[in-house]
């Protein structure tokens, strides 16, 4: 294969676009349970917390050179679904719309 087979360093609208890795995850307020031994006459005392789960969704973004990355990132209380998601990726295309590529 010859060197002008090959498309060569082109500049077009698609070579400087983002490169974007966009991925959820869940945190909880739940302590980790730690177990103790009591006499048996002796009662624990629990407490009863309201604790939530925290979900976070991010998205990584590369510059089509590799020379800059930047992160986005969305949380919310409760899990993400696919229509969240979806929600979180629309949002970050019309933030990123117009703007310079870093």
């Amino acid at each position: 294969m010859d060197g002008e087979a090959l498309a060569g360093h082109k500049k077009t609208p698609a070579a400087k676009s983002l490169i974007l890795f966009q991925d959820e995850s869940g945190v909880s307020e739940r302590p980790p349970v730690r177990r103790t031994w009591l006499r048996r006459e002796k009662l624990g005392v629990g407490l009863c917390l309201q604790l939530e789960k925290l979900s976070i969704s991010a998205a990584l973004g590369y510059r089509w050179d590799g020379k800059r990355s930047r992160l986005w990132f969305q949380t919310q209380s409760g899990s993400y679904n696919d229509q969240r998601l979806i929600a979180f990726v629309r949002d970050l295309k019309k933030h990123l719309r117009g703007k310079r590529r870093f």
